[in-house]
């Protein structure tokens, strides 16, 4: 259920018919300014939450998904290296 819905309170979620100056059951002022903010906001929360639910769908790496793919190839997933391989670079010169 999105929250901006023009057809329903932004306060009590009352089902809203026609064009009405307050909401019948709450008194809520639906022709306020600041009701028309208020959708805004709600349609501003709305694309947000449809974003944050496709980036929890897409998959994501773990830290034990990386420590499995380290551990079947013995190569590190970094490209750069480690603090360890410079320095015996450094001192084998």
């Amino acid at each position: 259920m999105p929250y901006a819905d023009p057809r329903r309170c932004p306060d009590c979620r009352s089902e809203l018919t026609g064009a009405v100056e307050r909401c019948p059951t709450c008194g809520l002022a639906l022709r306020h300014p600041l009701a028309s903010e208020l959708f805004g906001a709600l349609t501003s929360a709305d694309a947000l939450l449809a974003e944050l639910r496709r980036a929890s769908a897409a998959p994501t790496a773990t830290p034990s998904d990386s420590a499995r793919a380290i551990s079947r190839s013995g190569v590190p997933l970094s490209s750069s290296p480690s603090k360890t391989a410079r320095r015996s670079s450094v001192a084998t010169r």
